[in-house]
């Protein structure tokens, strides 16, 4: 993420503060960077949610039968890691 990403999006958020301040940009950042850790666990916690709820069988999506419900469990898993990787790489 750039300078000038952080300074848009705190700016598209109502920040009015200086843009040359070292201190601002770090937090600023760092704050971004929580959202989207945040944001990005919250879509993982679904995917794995969705994963659990094939594998004992749930009623999600019954018309798929046991076999693609199985394979839907297991590309859930592997969306929801994906998804968490995102942040640590």
């Amino acid at each position: 993420m750039t300078k000038d990403d952080v300074i848009r999006m705190a700016r598209e958020a109502g920040w009015t503060g200086p843009e040359d301040n070292a201190v601002y940009f770090s937090m600023l950042k760092r704050l971004i960077e929580l959202a989207r850790a945040a944001e990005r666990e919250a879509c993982a916690k679904v995917a794995k949610e969705n994963a659990a709820e094939y594998k004992v069988g749930g009623s999600l999506y019954p018309m798929l039968g046991m076999h693609n419900s199985n394979y839907a469990a297991t590309a859930s898993d592997h969306i929801a890691h994906l998804i968490s990787e995102r942040g640590r790489t």
